[in-house]
Parts: C-alpha cells; sequence; structure tokens
C-alpha cells in the first residue's frame, strides 16, 4: 500500500515546520481604513455579535477573546462564510466553557493564509486534562451544521483539551485542517512530569451523518478522530502523530450508542498509542456495524497496532469483557507498519456472542508482543490464537476453553457451547488452525440423549434447562451438579459404584432400536472411532430388527458424578457420543481410571467398529 499526500493540501503543511506558523501569520494585514468602514470585517470581540447577526461574508481578525467567554458563530445567516485572519487568541479563566461555537446551514469557516488560532492551552496544561486539576475549557470548538457546510483550511495550536466536538451535524464537509498541540509534549511544572496537555482529542464526532473528515493533519496526545455515534461517516488522509489513533468509541453509556457505515482510509498514524482502534464501554450497550479500515499505515506504536475491546472503563480496560455492544461487520485490509516491543500488534477482547463478522485482509504489522485475539476475524489475516490465549482473556463466568468449545458455570447452571468460526485456533504443534468436528452436532445430540434418558430410565442426568443456537454457536445448558467424580474415590469405594453403574449399564441396554446413531437422528461414533477417521457425516442403513442397543460410548470414571455424604452416584453427563450400536461396542471404561480408548495392553475394538460403520454405510 502506498500513501500519498502529493495532491492534498496537507503537503504545505508536511513542509512546513510547526514553529515556523507564526512567522507565516505575521503576513501584512489589509488596510486598517477599509477595515473601519466595513463592520462585516471584525478587529474586536465586541463586534463579533453584530457581524454575526447582519453579515454573510464575515473576516475575524485578529479577534482577543476574552477569558471565560465564548466566540459565538452560532446564530449565523444561512449561507454565510466566516474567515479568520491573523492571529486568534483566548485570555485565561478558571472555567469550563465551550472557546468557540460554530453552527448553522450551508456554512462555511475558513481562514486566510497564515491565520492562526491560538489557544493558550499552556495557561490551563496541568497533565490532568478533563480528568481534574486546575477548571479548564473542555471543548475548544463544538461545530452543529447542516446542509452543505464546510470547516476548512484552518490551523489551530495550543488547545485547551478536547478540540473538535461536532455533534448533530449533517452533511459536513471538513478538511484541510492543521491541529498542532505539540508543545504540550513536555511536561510542566503542575504535570509531575507527564506530557503537560492530556485528553486533547483533534476531531471528537458524535449524532452526525453524512459527513466527510480529510486532508488533515492531528499533533497531539489523544484521539486523533473518535466517532463515538453517527452514520455514514468518511475520515482519509489523516496524519495522525502522538495521539491515540483512529478510534471508534468509546461506545456506550451515552444517549447515542450507535456507530454504521464508518470508513477510515489512506492515513498515517506513527508515535501514537494505538493505530486503528474500536472500544466499548463494560457494562453497557450499543450497535458498531459496517466499520471499514483500509490502506492504513503505522509506526512507532506503543500499545496495540490493532485493537478492538469491550472491557473499557473509567478511562482504561478491565480485561473482562462485557456483550452489550454489538459490533458486526467490521473490514480491515492493507494496514501495515511497525510497533514497539512492549506493545501487542494485534488484540481483540470481545464479550461473549458480541463481535461478528470480522474480516481481515493484508494486514501486517511487527515489533509487537503478546498479541491476543479471543475470536478469529476471516481472511488472511494470520495472528495465532491459541487455547492459551482465549483462556487467559476468557469472558465473565467462563470457567474453561478448550480446542473446541467454551465451558460457563453459574451458582445453578452448567453451560456447553460451541466455538464460532473466529475462536477456532492455531495449533502449537503443527501451526494450523483446528477445525472443531462436529462442534454443534455433538451438543445437540447429547441434549437430545439427556433427555431421552431421562425420560426413559432411572438414571439420574443433570436436568436440560436450555439448547438453542445464537450467532453460529450452540449453547447447551443443564443444571449444575455438586458432586466429586468417581476417578476421587479410594479403590473400595469405586467397586460400590461400578456395581450401581453396572445396574444402570443395563438400563440403558432394554432400550433398542433399528436406526444406528442417537435419538436425536445424527449418527456421533464414539470417539475412540471418531479420532481414526477424517469422516464427519454417516448415513447408515438401518436394520431390520431392533437389535442395536442405547451405549453411552464415554463412560468413564471422569463421567460418573457421586454425592458428596454417600457412596451413590448423583449423575452420569457427557452423553454427546451416545445412541443405538450393537451392544459389544459398549465399553466399560469405568472399570479403571483414564480416558475412553485402549489403554496399553487392552484390547482396541476400533478397527471393528470402522469395519462394520463401513459395511453399514449408505452408498
Amino acid at each position: 500500500m502506498t500513501f500519498s499526500t502529493s495532491s492534498s493540501p496537507l503537503k504545505a503543511f508536511q513542509s512546513l515546520s510547526l514553529s515556523g506558523l507564526a512567522a507565516v501569520a505575521a503576513a501584512a494585514p489589509a488596510s486598517n481604513i477599509a477595515r473601519a468602514a466595513d463592520a462585516c470585517h471584525v478587529t474586536s470581540y465586541s463586534g463579533v455579535a453584530a457581524a454575526v447577526s447582519s453579515c454573510t461574508n464575515i473576516t475575524l481578525d485578529g479577534i482577543a477573546v476574552p477569558g471565560n467567554t465564548t466566540l459565538d458563530l452560532t446564530k449565523l445567516k444561512a449561507g454565510t462564510t466566516v474567515t479568520f485572519a491573523g492571529k486568534t487568541t483566548f485570555a485565561y479563566a478558571d472555567a469550563n466553557y465551550d472557546m468557540i461555537k460554530f453552527a448553522g446551514t450551508n456554512v462555511v469557516l475558513t481562514a486566510q493564509k497564515g491565520a492562526i488560532i491560538d489557544g493558550n492551552g499552556q495557561a490551563w496544561w496541568d497533565g490532568l486534562g478533563s480528568n481534574g486539576g486546575v477548571a479548564k475549557p473542555n471543548h475548544f470548538i463544538t461545530v452543529k451544521a447542516i446542509g452543505n457546510s464546510v470547516i476548512k483550511d484552518l490551523v489551530i495550536q495550543n488547545y485547551p483539551v478536547h478540540c473538535f466536538s461536532i455533534s448533530g451535524s449533517n452533511g459536513l464537509v471538513v478538511k484541510n485542517i492543521l491541529l498542532d498541540n505539540s508543545a504540550g509534549d513536555a511536561p510542566n511544572n503542575r504535570s509531575n512530569g507527564l506530557a503537560a496537555s492530556h485528553n486533547s482529542d483533534g476531531f471528537d464526532i458524535s449524532s452526525t451523518d453524512g459527513m466527510i473528515l480529510k486532508d488533515s493533519r492531528v499533533v497531539n496526545q489523544d484521539d486523533c478522530v473518535a466517532i463515538t455515534s453517527g452514520n455514514n461517516i468518511t475520515v482519509s488522509n489523516m496524519y495522525c502523530d502522538g495521539g491515540h489513533g483512529l478510534s471508534i468509541g468509546s461506545v456506550g453509556g451515552k444517549s447515542n450508542n450507535n456507530v454504521t457505515n464508518i470508513l477510515f482510509e489512506n492515513s498515517k498514524v506513527l508515535n501514537s498509542q494505538n493505530g486503528a482502534r474500536i472500544k466499548s464501554n463494560s457494562g453497557t450497550t450499543g450497535y458498531i456495524a459496517n466499520i471499514e479500515y483500509r490502506n492504513i499505515q503505522v509506526s512507532n506504536i506503543d500499545i496495540y497496532g490493532i485493537d478492538i475491546q469491550q472491557d473499557y472503563l473509567n478511562g482504561g480496560p478491565t480485561g473482562s469483557p462485557t456483550n452489550g455492544v454489538v459490533i458486526k461487520n467490521i473490514t480491515m485490509s492493507n494496514i501495515s507498519g511497525t510497533a514497539q516491543a512492549k506493545a501487542r500488534d494485534y488484540y481483540i477482547l470481545c464479550g461473549d456472542g458480541s463481535c461478528s463478522d470480522f474480516k481481515f485482509n493484508n494486514i501486517h504489522i511487527t515489533g509487537g508482543t503478546n498479541n491476543s485475539c479471543n475470536i478469529k476475524p476471516t481472511g488472511n489475516f494470520q495472528m495465532v490464537t491459541t487455547t492459551r490465549l482465549l483462556n487467559k482473556n476468557k469472558e465473565k463466568a467462563c470457567i474453561s476453553v478448550t480446542f473446541d468449545r467454551k465451558y460457563y458455570q453459574t451458582t445453578t447452571a452448567f453451560i456447553k457451547r460451541s466455538l464460532r468460526p473466529q475462536e477456532w485456533q492455531v495449533s502449537t504443534f503443527h501451526g494450523r488452525i483446528i477445525v472443531p468436528r462436529l462442534g454443534e452436532e455433538r451438543l445437540l445430540n447429547e441434549a437430545a440423549a439427556l433427555e431421552f434418558i431421562a425420560k426413559n430410565t432411572t438414571i439420574p442426568v443433570p436436568k436440560v434447562l436450555a439448547c438453542f443456537e445464537d450467532d453460529g454457536a450452540v449453547y447447551l445448558i443443564t443444571e449444575l451438579i455438586d458432586a466429586r467424580r468417581m476417578d476421587d474415590l479410594t479403590c473400595s469405594d469405586r467397586i460400590i459404584i461400578e456395581e450401581e453403574l453396572e445396574g444402570y449399564a443395563h438400563q440403558m441396554h432394554t432400550l433398542r432400536s433399528r436406526n444406528l446413531g442417537g435419538c436425536s437422528g445424527l449418527v456421533i461414533p464414539p470417539y475412540r472411532v471418531w479420532d481414526k477417521t477424517p469422516r464427519d457425516e454417516w448415513k447408515l442403513h438401518p436394520s431390520e430388527v431392533e437389535e442395536y442397543v442405547f451405549c453411552h460410548h464415554d463412560l468413564s470414571q471422569a463421567n460418573v458424578l457421586v454425592c458428596h455424604d454417600e457412596l451413590k452416584i448423583k449423575a452420569v453427563i457427557d452423553w454427546e457420543y451416545s445412541g443405538f450400536w450393537p451392544e459389544r461396542f459398549e465399553r466399560a471404561f469405568y472399570k479403571r481410571v483414564g480416558a475412553s480408548v485402549a489403554l496399553e495392553g487392552e484390547a482396541d475394538d476400533v478397527d471393528e467398529m470402522l469395519k462394520f460403520m463401513n459395511e453399514k454405510l449408505v452408498r
């Protein structure tokens, strides 16, 4: 991907040293006599209100705005153009207020060449921004513009906290803007060694539709662009230096929590905490959809190259994602660059079921370590997701993640869930994606078996509370069984349990069918056989008589739960491989400790069962 600004007005900004802005601004003004005769050419703050009420072409020339006073441009006539000239300054006041307000229909806000708008941020900067310290103006310029309104060609420096707050706008175009808060990088005598400027977002956008932001440069200490709500917004050809990157969010807990149809493209992000970021607030609700980042270069990123997280709370991550904000249809392509060794190239931490349809292609960020994604995007993205990483970042109530399943536990319920495709993991052994086999079908088969056994036998099994599919995953919810496993008992106690279990096995084997496979209608061979064949779909000929008996097929000591206070079986669990089969294939694995496969020295019936199944196979 090639990034170029050669055809952009930004080229002039990039070739211009930031320290040279004042010299440019000192260009000779027009005739003072002509100005005095023109009420629309305003040279003092006191003349602004009159010009706003009567003029449609206003020049604000060298305005000195008093402290705790807003430069109010909200009552402009439709079609008005306001042009800054010279150097606009703002006096200090110990207060929080909006320094400039701009609103109207088909209005234009622009500047003459060499004009500078200086927010006097040094008077307020204390390293805390809007998080405390001295009272300070939280928003430098608020915008509510509709129609064919345009903001262009502005140079703004040293704003106290957030710069642009754009809300309630429609059809707005913002272009060729330079925001320079580089003076706030250095600590001052109030910032305790931190950068003096803080929370210095460049462009905060909310509740806005059909906006274009392009060809602009931001040098700051927080988000270059942050969209917290809005629709149909394009951000293009941005140059972001020193802040927190190109962001969606944080979303949730606000009056508007929908962000849809957003495009970030053809931009550079350097010396920043993050490159491309989507974040939602913990414990809130919202909707983020149809977001695209493409052709983005990042350099010297120190936290996340690409970051999608749902655990943002009180200004920082908690590590425990929540799923109230839906994030879907996220596309990232042609994003490349470098991150510092302490950073992560990629970090995705989604709540349970709240993220879907992520597609990443041609993503290549290098230099970081400890990458972590608890879902896997489609496309050619090669970020390694492992069982270890998923367990490290598992959501609330999740007690374990395996290569094919997630397990949850509440005070009353035990939950198994199949993995969604984005959660499929890379094997640390052979380096390839592990695609869970029959992950959904096995849970459906187990749910049907539990209800069938509960209805037709006295075998104790967990009660099925629910079984359903949601967003590409099957959930099986059963009652939580408080018990100990059979393999935790002493040898003598196990013998007592064996006798009870043999009686239950006899009950199972009185249940007969002509059809092979589970009572769900699915044919799920026992694991010991299934693990030896690549075939997942088995359609088998029925018998002429009911010769097949119901088999558990995973009847190991680990799947027999015993009461705490007596030697009595409380539940037999894990019925996902169960079904009707020849009785000879039901192995009594519960007579010794270990998995439901032939151990060393034991007879192995796998070949015999595979032969039987292939003979019965419908061809």
